[in-house]
Parts: C-alpha cells; sequence; structure tokens
C-alpha cells in the first residue's frame, strides 16, 4: 500500500530483482496505493515485466526512469490519473503497455516517455479535460523513434509549444496514424523536424464539426477526386490491403520547429463515423466552452457505452476552471446521431431524468447552463484602509450576475485613498465609493497612497520598500541588487519617481531596478535617459507611464523581457524632429527586449535608428498596429512567434526607402486570397465596406506577412495612438 522515496533506486541483480524473473506487481488487492516520493525504482537494473494494480492512481516524477530492461507494463485498472515527468524516461527497451495507457490519465508530465525506442503506440488522454505540464521546451514524447500510433483522447487542448510533442519520435518517419477523438486545436504543428507529403493518416471524429470545419479550410479533397500519384504513395505507405481514408487535406511545412504556412503538404485523413448500431452510446456536454474546476453534472462530462438499459442523469450547478464564475442549470435537450447529423429528441426544464432508449444508437446530453454569480475579490492592505460594502448579494466570494452593489474604500492612516485598480469604470477610479455592476469576474485594489521620502542616504522610501540612487548619474536601483526578496510586501502600489529625490532629479533605471516586484505602476522621470539590462525583467509592472519618455536614448537588453501584465501602447525613440538616436544593446540579438508582454501599438520614431532587432518582440500576440515614422532596419526574426496576418504596419507617405521596399515585396490588396482578406476583417473589427489596407508585405521571416497602409507623420496627433 506504499513504498518510499529511492526505496529500490539504482538496485540490481544481487539485490532487486523482484519474484526472481524481474517480474514486479504494485498496488494491488483492491488497496488505495500511495507514493512516499520520486525515484522509487529508478535504475532498478532489472525490473523486466511491471503490474499495476487498480490501487495505482499517479505514478511520481522518475518513478521508473532508466529501468533498462523493462519491456511490459500491465494496468490491471482504469484509476490512472497522472504521469509525472521522466516517469518512463530511458526506458529503452519498453515495447507493450497493456491495456493502453488509461484514457483516465488527465496530466503527463515532461518526458514522461523520453526515449522509449522501441514503444510502438501510446494513448493521451481521455474524455476528461487532459494537461501537458507547462514547460517551455514542450517534449514530452522525445526520443520515441518507432512510435507508430498516437491516440489524442477527446479532453486533450494541444499546447501552442505542441511541434515539440513528438520531437524525435519521427526521425525515422515511423509515425503512420494520429487517431483523434475529438478536436484538440491546430493538429499541424505535432512534428518538430521536417514534413513529408502523404505520409501519415488522421482518423478524425465525424460528429466533430470543429475538425470538419478545419478539413474544409485547408484543402480537403475527398477521395475519388485525389490524384493517382497520392493513391499510390497510401498504398505503398499502409500496405495493399489496406482500407482506403476518406481524402486528403493540407498543413504547413515544418521544419526544426519553424512553421512554414505558406509551404504546404499533404496528409491522409479517414472521417469516422461513430458507431450507432452496436450499443448505447451517450455523450455528455453542456452548451458553455472549457472545463470546469467542480461541478455536480452526473454523469460527467464525457462519453459513456451503457452497461445496463438505463442511466440517471442529473445537474445543478458548475464553476468554471478559474473558479470565478458559477452557473446553474436551466435543463437539457437530448440529440440522436442519425445520417451525419444531430437530430433533437427532447428537451426539458428537468434538472434529472433517467436516460433509457428503447434501441442502439449514440444520443447526446447537452445540459443548458446560464451565469448565476461571478467572484468579486476586494484586495486592501488591512494597515492602511477598510472597505464598506452595502447592498450585495454575496455568497462568499460570489456576488449574483447582474446585480450591482457599493462599496466604499475608507482611509484608517494617514496615507489617504489615491484610487481604484481592476476592473472599475474610467470616470469611477479617483471616487473612494463606487457602484459595482457584477457582470464579469472582478478584482478591485484600493490603492493609499503611501509616503515616498528621501532618507538623507540617497535612497527614497516608504514604511515597506526602499531603492537606492547612486552613482554620479542618479540611477534608481534596488537596494539588495535584486528586488524579489521584498516584493510580497508592496502590494499593489504606484511608484511615482516624476519628482526625484531631494539631492537631484533621477535620470535612469538601473541593472534589475524593478526586476520581479509586483507593483502596478510606475511613472518615469520626465527627464529619464536610460533603462538598463533586466529593468523590468519579469516584474507585475502593468503600466508604465509615460512608456516611453522621449528623452530615452539607451535601452539595455531585456530591459521588459517577460513583464507579462505590461500593456498598453510603446513608443520607441524620441520626439518628432529630435536628433539624439535611440541605442538599444545588443548587436544582432537584443535578447528579447519586449518578449510576451501585451503592447497593442507600437510607434517606432526617426531616431530609432537602431531598427527592430532579432527577438525584440517575440510572442507579442498582442500587437496590432505599428507606426512608422520613417524606414529602420527591421530584423526578419523582430517580430517571431506572431502569427501571420497579426500586425498591420502604417509607413510614411513619400518615404524612398519604404516605396521601394513595397514595390519590391507587397501583394496588392486585389491580388490576396478571400482567405487572407476575411482574416484582416476578423483581426482588425472592420468589414468588406472598411477602407482595405494597400496589401500585405513579408518584412520579417519568410512566411509571416503584414499588412500595410500609408500615413502622414506630422499630421496625425500621435498622442491619441499613445493614450
Amino acid at each position: 500500500r506504499y513504498i518510499g522515496k529511492y526505496a529500490f533506486y539504482r538496485t540490481g541483480a544481487q539485490t532487486f530483482a523482484g519474484d526472481g524473473e524481474g517480474n514486479v506487481r504494485i498496488g494491488g488487492g483492491g488497496h488505495p496505493f500511495k507514493w512516499g516520493g520520486t525515484y522509487a525504482f529508478q535504475r532498478a537494473k532489472n525490473v523486466v515485466d511491471l503490474t499495476l494494480g487498480s490501487g495505482v492512481t499517479n505514478l511520481p516524477e522518475s518513478v521508473f526512469e532508466a529501468c533498462t530492461l523493462l519491456k511490459t507494463v500491465t494496468f490491471l485498472g482504469k484509476g490512472l490519473e497522472s504521469v509525472g515527468p521522466y516517469a518512463f524516461s530511458e526506458c529503452t527497451e519498453l515495447s507493450e503497455i497493456y491495456p493502453e495507457l488509461s484514457s483516465t490519465v488527465t496530466y503527463m508530465g515532461k518526458y514522461a516517455f523520453n526515449n522509449c525506442k522501441k514503444l510502438g503506440s501510446i494513448r493521451i488522454g481521455g474524455q476528461k479535460p487532459f494537461a501537458f505540464q507547462s514547460v517551455s521546451d514542450g517534449r514530452w514524447l522525445y526520443g520515441m523513434s518507432v512510435l507508430s500510433n498516437v491516440t489524442f483522447g477527446a479532453g486533450v487542448t494541444l499546447p501552442s509549444n505542441v511541434n515539440k510533442l513528438l520531437e524525435h519520435a519521427n526521425t525515422e518517419n515511423s509515425v503512420k496514424t494520429l487517431v483523434f477523438e475529438g478536436w484538440c486545436g491546430e493538429p499541424e504543428w505535432l512534428f518538430y523536424r521536417e514534413r513529408y507529403s502523404y505520409k501519415r493518416h488522421y482518423l478524425v471524429p465525424e460528429d466533430s464539426q470543429e475538425w470538419m470545419d478545419h478539413l474544409n479550410a485547408n484543402g480537403y479533397t475527398p477521395w475519388d477526386q485525389v490524384s493517382d500519384e497520392a493513391k499510390s504513395a497510401f498504398f505503398e505507405r499502409f500496405g495493399e490491403e489496406a482500407v482506403p481514408p476518406s481524402g486528403t487535406f493540407e498543413v504547413p511545412y515544418c521544419n526544426q520547429g519553424n512553421v512554414n504556412a505558406n509551404t504546404k503538404v499533404t496528409e491522409f485523413v479517414t472521417i469516422k463515423k461513430p458507431d450507432t448500431s452496436s450499443s448505447k452510446r451517450l455523450l455528455v456536454e453542456t452548451d458553455l466552452d472549457g472545463a470546469f474546476s467542480a461541478s455536480d453534472i452526473v454523469p460527467e462530462i464525457g462519453d459513456y457505452t451503457l452497461s445496463s438499459d438505463s442511466l440517471s442523469c442529473s445537474a445543478s450547478c458548475a464553476l468554471d476552471a478559474a473558479g470565478t464564475t458559477k452557473y446553474t442549470c436551466d435543463g437539457y435537450e437530448l440529440y440522436e446521431y442519425v445520417d451525419s447529423e444531430w437530430n433533437l429528441v427532447s428537451s426539458s426544464t428537468d434538472k434529472s431524468f433517467t436516460f433509457n432508449p428503447d434501441k442502439n444508437g449514440y444520443f447526446k446530453l447537452r445540459w443548458k447552463m446560464s451565469t448565476a454569480s461571478y467572484k468579486v475579490e476586494i484586495k486592501y492592505p488591512e494597515t492602511l484602509g477598510t472597505m464598506e460594502i452595502t447592498n450585495a448579494e454575496r455568497d462568499g466570494d460570489f456576488v449574483a450576475a447582474g446585480s450591482s452593489f457599493t462599496v466604499s474604500a475608507i482611509a484608517t492612516t494617514d496615507a489617504p485613498f489615491a484610487r481604484w485598480f481592476g476592473k472599475v469604470a474610467e470616470n469611477d477610479v479617483s471616487n473612494a465609493t463606487i457602484t459595482v455592476v457584477v457582470d464579469s469576474p472582478k478584482t478591485l485594489i484600493p490603492y493609499f497612497k503611501r509616503k515616498w521620502i528621501f532618507n538623507g542616504s540617497n535612497a527614497i522610501s516608504d514604511e515597506y520598500w526602499t531603492l537606492k540612487v547612486k552613482g554620479s548619474l542618479n540611477a534608481l536601483y534596488p537596494q539588495n541588487g535584486d528586488a524579489h526578496s521584498v516584493a510580497s510586501s508592496l502590494g499593489t502600489s504606484e511608484i511615482d519617481l516624476s519628482k526625484g529625490v531631494e539631492d537631484g532629479k533621477i535620470i535612469g533605471l538601473g541593472y534589475k531596478a524593478f526586476r520581479l516586484y509586483n507593483v502596478d505602476t510606475v511613472i518615469l522621470p520626465p527627464e529619464c535617459e536610460f533603462i538598463q539590462y533586466n529593468a523590468f525583467d519579469g516584474s507585475g509592472v502593468a503600466r508604465i507611464e509615460p512608456f516611453l519618455p522621449s528623452t530615452i536614448t539607451n535601452i539595455g537588453r531585456a530591459a521588459f523581457y517577460r513583464a507579462l501584465k505590461l500593456e498598453g501602447s510603446l513608443v520607441l525613440g524620441g520626439k518628432i524632429g529630435k536628433v539624439d538616436p535611440l541605442f538599444i544593446e545588443g548587436e544582432n540579438d537584443s535578447e528579447g527586449l519586449c518578449e510576451r508582454i501585451k503592447i497593442t501599438n507600437l510607434v517606432v520614431r526617426s531616431s530609432a535608428t537602431c531598427g527592430l532587432k532579432n527577438r525584440m518582440f517575440f510572442e507579442c500576440a498582442s500587437i496590432k498596429d505599428v507606426w512608422f515614422e520613417s524606414f529602420v532596419p527591421i530584423h526578419s526574426a523582430a517580430f517571431e512567434g506572431v502569427a501571420s496576418l497579426n500586425i498591420r504596419i502604417h509607413v510614411p507617405k513619400g518615404d524612398a526607402d519604404w516605396n521601394a521596399l513595397l514595390a519590391e515585396k507587397m501583394v496588392a490588396w486585389e491580388d490576396c486570397s478571400s482567405n487572407d482578406k476575411t482574416t484582416y476583417w476578423k483581426r482588425f473589427d472592420a468589414t468588406e465596406t472598411s477602407e482595405p489596407p494597400l496589401g500585405k508585405v513579408e518584412l520579417a521571416k519568410a512566411g509571416q506577412w503584414m499588412w500595410v497602409v500609408k500615413w502622414t507623420p506630422y499630421k496625425l496627433g500621435l498622442s491619441i495612438i499613445v493614450k
């Protein structure tokens, strides 16, 4: 019933061999089983056959890592829920999991089956929501070089770095069949290395509207219209006796994780009809998107084959995955799948009923849910003030949807109320008493203005925090070189540096000045000249004002790297006509200067002669509009990780360099595809009657297109954009 951490770690032939033949059984007898920690059987070299009883519900990190003689794993139950990182990593002889990895598994850690070089098939997830461990490298099935068949359960959502899921699992082009039991998100990026046409066979469910839409949008061709070359390739790959697929569809070419959407390769696809004749099958869902963190829906959301003639079904309430919205049940609809369509059989406002169909078939129970209440949190420092709340229909932190209440922030010290942060109407942020309309989850944070003083030792401070001003340039630095040690005490404050300190002005932010600080707002000095390396790296800063001052002439590498809450508009370079050039540290690589921050507008002024450098705006997916005051150099990977056609560039009229570049590379609007035009209208909230752009141009990496419009720099009020 229990095995502790490191229990059989590094045991070999003389010390551990299971029953003497290498057979090991864990968690039998119907009893619950518990691991005491990680590495329990790591490098237990003589484990050959492993049996896991029904009491085993999880496999911790590295539990069977490097069991190099392990050949088979047998699951006696269906209670396994999670497979930890490196659980079977380097089990180089593992060739069979029986039955397949349980569909009850809802979590898989990184490198779980790393270098299992003889394992030919694997299942990932089932009907329940499934999560991959959140890691940057994304290698979960790395090095499974003979992997041939992969099944993705309906609860799986492919992560954003999915292009490394099967890295080196396809080095011999081994993967043949990919079975999808539901829509898992964009499937094209599953393979890190080279793509080959006509090499893989996708099996997708006909009753998934997302899959049907995806195929139709990506060149689906029925089998009877497929070329003879493609048909020959199918039988050569899958054998002369193989059942022909439904047809083919196109996916982007991928090499070393870089996806080229303009280069297509072709894959086979079979559209599977659900079994409606041999059993009574029930799909349970709701009319809401996304998963729940809790619900009383019985049976749970999923796909069931009935083992008896009837099934009791009920629903009352549910809580969304974020834990911020409660829903109540308003009834249900029951459908039957007939002739490739879901047909409504009955509907009711009842919250429970017995499902007992008089025939075999595939049925769908859809619970109808509506919003009952939202979570409204009010966070405040109790040492500085109190909250007075009236007329609120509250249930703990939850307040009835559609209602409203009044909240007053009352200062209890000499730190007066200054403003609200969070979801507060713009015209109310300065009012101590506000009326809150409960139309979404909300977090309200009253800010009581603390006193910042010059303490006579070249520093400014309040009762919690001290920032040193040191050096001849009066640059602002954290007290201990790094700020994370005091981040928890800051709460949510506004740091106003515009007034400087008693012995002079602050004209720069030093190395790591606000690194990892959880302060909401930083008001920069009006004559700020430089922001050094890592100044806001990883910080919780949501607003910098101004962003950035026109006086700044030097920005260090990674200055705003992964400041994930930072949003708004960014201005690079000085005012119109200003001659002081902007320098950004790093000759060829700005090392993620603004990586993943949430800016929506970027203004590049003439003084930004350094240009836009390598990975400067890596994965800044929120960027919509980029305004150029004149032509500047643009690195091919400046916007790496931003989807093609997600950005609209505004170039100055009459600029010879821009005109020459557009004449060479731009595709005129009238020559763009209908899909491209639809993408533009949707992305920029435009319609067919709106003024269209001039066209699209490849400014950066091949295949990364941007829309082009022209503007007159000296006649447009830039302050409107910045604000």
